[in-house]
């Protein structure tokens, strides 16, 4: 799940629990009721009713989970989202134990018309599809509430549980997506075909979204989210990545740049920081019209060499596995499937996203 934590809005929680929403409808508030199994000993309340110390042995397993399965600290991320818990400010649900701790808790946020579930997590002992359930029904009806949500996004990784099911049964197309990680202790002496334009500079910022736009036409992951599907939303997108840490600490000095001959980029690799020793690639783009010239797998190795040097054990990406002449390149290059999740879409006006 790569978290977009700019979008913290102002929106009204609709008091829903365990009704579905019917997702093809235009009135969003009629509802009929999914078949599932309540637990009798825990309570869906409102994220804003929980007190935040309450949640401390459940984030403390959420990041070990993180970083046992993915070598990611999720420490920074969980920081924040607890300083808006805290606040009363960040729409969700809790499950909560008759002993007042949280056996599990979501939290949704909007922009526009767009509508975020941006994390989903159930401790090891009381994950199962019912509770899993009632937390992604809770979370899709109150965004489906608000009559001006067309799309529901959020990518998931199954660490104690697979719930993809849950969000099938509710309407979302789901995606097959792999976190793929590559060890650099096994790779001595890796050398780029040839020397690359430079390193990041915000000038590159305007004609860095158009190469990200421009190589998602056509792509098999162009739906997999709304900012993709235009230039200003891939400003927005990769805004996001380097000014507000979506998907770790961004490294300027160690992302790269490819331009062509009139000075504009055609190419570029992402690098944020996910752990102390784990390097990040959250976006790698070459123009439609400079693919096939070997200038995405020298991004890649020109920057694998860099994390090399500067001392990352290993270095991860995530593609969907529908991808598959990228997924060719990482696998090539050695990037190995670490784990599997999902991408969840849901769109009002269709059952299926076309992807």
């Amino acid at each position: 799940m790569f978290i977009v934590l700019n979008y913290i809005p102002s929106c009204v929680k609709p008091e829903i629990s365990c009704f579905k929403s019917d997702p093809l409808g235009e009135n969003p508030r009629v509802t009929f009721c999914i078949p599932c199994k309540i637990s009798i000993e825990m309570k869906l309340i409102p994220l804003r009713e929980v007190d935040i110390y309450w949640l401390d042995p459940l984030l403390e397993e959420e990041v070990a989970e993180w970083m046992t399965k993915l070598h990611w600290d999720y420490t920074p991320t969980l920081t924040i989202i607890k300083r808006f818990i805290a606040a009363k400010s960040l729409p969700g649900y809790a499950l909560i134990r008759p002993d007042r701790t949280v056996a599990g808790y979501t939290y949704y946020i909007t922009d526009q018309t767009i509508g975020f579930i941006g994390d989903l997590f159930i401790t090891r002992r009381s994950a199962n599809r019912e509770e899993y359930s009632r937390l992604v029904n809770a979370s899709t009806n109150a965004l489906a509430a608000h009559g001006a949500i067309r799309r529901i996004e959020c990518q998931i990784f199954p660490f104690n549980f697979d719930a993809s099911d849950c969000f099938r049964v509710m309407g979302y197309d789901v995606i097959e997506r792999l976190f793929m990680e590559i060890d650099l202790q096994d790779r001595e002496g890796i050398r780029p075909e040839r020397l690359l334009s430079g390193t990041w500079d915000p000038k590159y910022l305007p004609s860095a979204a158009k190469v990200v736009y421009d190589s998602y036409v056509g792509s098999p992951d162009s739906g997999l989210c709304r900012d993709y599907q235009s230039v200003r939303g891939c400003l927005r997108f990769l805004r996001n990545l380097v000014e507000n840490a979506a998907c770790g600490m961004f490294v300027p000095d160690e992302t790269l740049v490819e331009t062509d001959e009139s000075g504009e980029v055609c190419g570029l690799i992402l690098a944020t920081r996910i752990s102390a020793d784990t390097g990040m690639i959250p976006q790698i783009s070459v123009r439609r019209d400079c693919q096939g010239k070997g200038i995405g797998s020298n991004l890649l190795e020109s920057y694998l060499k860099i994390a090399r040097e500067r001392g990352l054990k290993r270095v991860a990406l995530s593609v969907s596995r529908q991808n598959r002449g990228a997924l060719r390149l990482y696998e090539k290059i050695g990037f190995r499937v670490r784990q599997e999740f999902h991408a969840c879409i849901w769109c009002r006006e269709v059952s299926r996203v076309g992807l």
